[in-house]
């Protein structure tokens, strides 16, 4: 379960996610997504309807408990289901590609609503703005 938790973890801050605590010693890993360009509500939200459970929580920096800034991901019910770490690594891109497409879909909607601006005016990189979204394969 530990293994788990720190491959996660290891996993998530590759692709540019901050961790609260800056790693984890323990089940739970505490992802701050202001990074991501979400909030906890969204990303909690987005990985909830493909099926990755999390939970909303607030972390360092927040400045109100109605409005958090991270998730909250546990691997106990991965690992009596027989994960292991390379399958941490594949439920890692689950979560990624969610996040993305949500960011994708979400600021091309508003990126489109501004008139008179082109792409490289807004900033838009890679076809979505955010340095973290530069990681995505």
């Amino acid at each position: 379960m530990l293994k788990n938790a720190q491959v996660l973890c290891s996993e998530l801050q590759s692709l540019g996610y901050k961790i609260a605590t800056g790693g984890t010693d323990v089940h739970l890993v505490l992802v701050d997504v202001r990074t991501a360009g979400l909030t906890g509500a969204r990303a909690e939200f987005i990985l909830e309807e493909i099926s990755i459970a999390c939970n909303k929580n607030t972390v360092p920096g927040d400045k109100s408990a109605l409005n958090p800034s991270g998730i909250r991901l546990g691997t106990p019910a991965l690992t009596t289901r027989g994960f292991n770490e390379d399958n941490m690594k594949d439920v890692v891109q689950f979560i990624h590609r969610g996040m993305y497409l949500f960011f994708k879909c979400y600021y091309y909607q508003r990126l489109y609503s501004v008139q008179g601006l082109e792409r490289s005016e807004l900033g838009v990189s890679h076809g979505c703005p955010g340095r973290l979204w530069d990681r995505f394969l």
